[in-house]
């Protein structure tokens, strides 16, 4: 008998200007191990990508009722890949599940319907002094604002000297008092328009709504936020780094906190800035493009829309870098020509790494067997049994963390890899972009790192070593599932793996 769950599907609806790259998730196991997971989508089949994943949150839930103890691993995710068509064509979604020693079950779970592309450009009143020629179009996304912040970053945009612009304001449900304060505030020029969400997307497919209204004679676009403040020539030097084929420029800033004091005068004062082209490895792994800083040419939305599911902690500036990266290049204004507000509200922020301590595995093993060596009163026998499991219980939980890390941590970075291979774009820097999640591609980019001294956080060496620990649970581990908890017992184990990360954790 098949037991199974579904906890990320496929829209119902889908409007696709380019292919896109989506997932299915969640949990299935039977009697018997499984041998594949498969999902079926009109006449196209589509194989899970990682499957017998750990998922102790099933275990805990089903242990009673499966002997076999198969639940325990039985987490899956399959990338699905979805084309543009011409005419409506609705599909239904059927799960597939083949198990060790022959058996099948098909499952339907749900359907898709597929519907031609269709532009969301509005017609755009221009002011008298405001050409389509050459004109900049700046996509702001709003949710709630700050009155005073706000207000102060709609003035430093109107006061740019650079001055054939549009600003294009997208709202996300704010409530009705933020949604009329954003009117009255950008009422002052005729050069802003504004729009409004009928149900709150977040802030990632918020910015790709207020993207995709975007005028198709536009030829640069620029991302705002709603708290910065941009300094007066912060668009036309920006505009002037523009050269050859070039698709994106950003600049540095400056991080202030909300009272106006300068935390940081520039963005990388404790990590390093990449952002050729033959570098986008290392952009795929952790992005340097802030979303705020850029401006970009507009042709480049025909590559970057609609954005990939989001999976992980994918953020619109990194996969739009990426997708640039891999155009034509990516250009830096090394000055700070705007002042980042650093706030307890912002999605993403700046973090000074050298007010931060990283214990490494063996540091957090000496600290915590200082704790035991101050309980005067135990035996010595009893002292080294209770070092012993600490050091097991530490082993454990960082090979968990480990493991881990490929499913939770790591998912933005096989998003963005994998969705950029659905793009037009050039194929040498999908092939660059591709070691980003391979062991041999990971070896090479920790290399590169190590030897440019590059910031990122040790994130290829953890993917690394995350993978290779997938593979030897699925040769090792899966095998050995029954033994381990008899060995352990029924009961602590139980109690052990509900205390451990589930990886179940969806946005």
């Amino acid at each position: 008998m098949l037991r199974f769950c579904i906890e990320k599907n496929l829209p119902g609806e889908l409007r696709l200007q380019n292919a896109n790259r989506y997932v299915i998730e969640g949990w299935a196991f039977g009697s018997a191990r499984i041998k594949k997971v498969l999902i079926r989508i009109g006449n196209n089949v589509y194989k899970a990508g990682e499957f017998e994943i750990f998922r102790p949150d099933v275990y805990d839930r089903y242990c009673d009722s499966d002997p076999n103890k198969l639940s325990l691993f039985s987490g899956f995710c399959v990338p699905i890949t979805l084309h543009p068509v011409s005419r409506q064509e609705v599909h239904s979604v059927q799960l597939i599940v083949s198990f060790r020693g022959g058996k099948k079950e098909v499952s339907t779970i749900g359907s898709v319907s597929l519907l031609p592309w269709r532009p969301m450009h509005p017609e755009y009143p221009l002011p008298e002094n405001t050409a389509k020629d050459d004109l900049l179009v700046i996509c702001m996304a709003t949710y709630n604002p700050k009155k005073q912040q706000f207000q102060r970053q709609v003035e430093s945009i109107i006061n740019q000297d650079l001055p054939n612009w549009i600003c294009i304001v997208n709202d996300d449900c704010s409530s009705p008092e933020a949604k009329a304060f954003i009117r009255e505030v950008v009422s002052v020029d005729e050069r802003f328009f504004f729009f409004e969400n009928q149900v709150n997307l977040g802030f990632y497919n918020n910015f790709e709504r207020c993207l995709e209204r975007v005028p198709p004679y536009a030829k640069y676009v620029a991302l705002s936020d709603q708290d910065d403040f941009w300094y007066p020539d912060k668009l036309r030097r920006c505009v002037e780094a523009f050269a050859d084929n070039i698709q994106l420029v950003y600049c540095d800033m400056k991080v202030v906190g909300e009272s106006g004091e300068v935390t940081a005068g520039t963005f990388w004062r404790t990590r390093r800035n990449y952002f050729k082209s033959e570098d986008i490895d290392l952009l795929c792994i952790k992005n340097t493009v802030t979303g705020a800083a850029s401006v970009f040419r507009a042709g480049l939305l025909d590559k970057a829309l609609p954005f990939p599911q989001r999976c992980g902690n994918v953020y619109h500036d990194h996969w739009i870098a990426v997708v640039a990266a891999a155009s034509g290049g990516v250009e830096y204004v090394d000055e700070a020509l705007y002042e980042y507000i650093q706030s307890d509200v912002n999605v993403t922020g700046y973090a000074d790494s050298i007010q931060k301590k990283h214990y490494t595995y063996f540091e957090k093993i000496r600290l915590a067997e200082s704790e035991y060596q101050q309980i005067r009163g135990f035996s010595f026998f009893a002292r080294q049994s209770a070092r012993l499991k600490l050091h097991m219980t530490k082993f454990v939980g960082q090979m968990v963390h480990i493991y881990g890390f490929l499913h939770k941590n790591a998912r933005n970075i096989v998003t963005v890899v994998e969705a950029l291979r659905t793009r037009d774009v050039d194929r040498r820097y999908i092939q660059i972009a591709n070691r980003a999640i391979s062991v041999r591609g990971l070896v090479k980019i920790f290399a590169k790192a190590r030897r440019k001294n590059e910031t990122l956080d040790h994130k290829p060496l953890f993917l690394m070593l995350s993978i290779l620990m997938n593979r030897f649970v699925k040769a090792v581990v899966i095998p050995l599932r029954g033994f381990v908890v008899r060995l352990v017992g029924e009961d602590k184990a139980r109690a052990f793996f509900a205390g451990k990360d589930s990886l179940s954790d969806k946005e």
